[in-house]
């Protein structure tokens, strides 16, 4: 019975393991921050006015405390203090 559960559990891991971590697509940018990268180095303002908001998009000083929850569908754009975009990402 011991056996059975390992070959089980073996070809479970073996299904999840199919695909690579580092496939290209909706999994490798959930939030699209590689859209929002064009965004780095302009005024803060340029990334407000495109970006939908809502709570799948944040916009954030780098100062600024925000929650960190883990959400990685929800797009962070943090900006410095002379007002240009720093970063754009999925995590904080």
């Amino acid at each position: 019975m011991p056996l059975r559960l390992a070959r089980i559990g073996a070809a479970a891991v073996a299904m999840l393991g199919a695909a690579p971590a580092s496939a290209a697509g909706p999994a490798a940018d959930p939030c699209g921050a590689a859209a929002a990268q064009r965004f780095v180095g302009r005024p803060v303002e340029e990334a407000r006015a495109a970006l939908t908001p809502g709570p799948d998009t944040r916009i954030a000083c780098e100062e600024c405390p925000v929650t960190f929850d883990f959400r990685p569908n929800r797009l962070t754009v943090r900006f410095a203090r002379d007002g240009r975009v720093t970063s754009a990402s999925c995590i904080n």
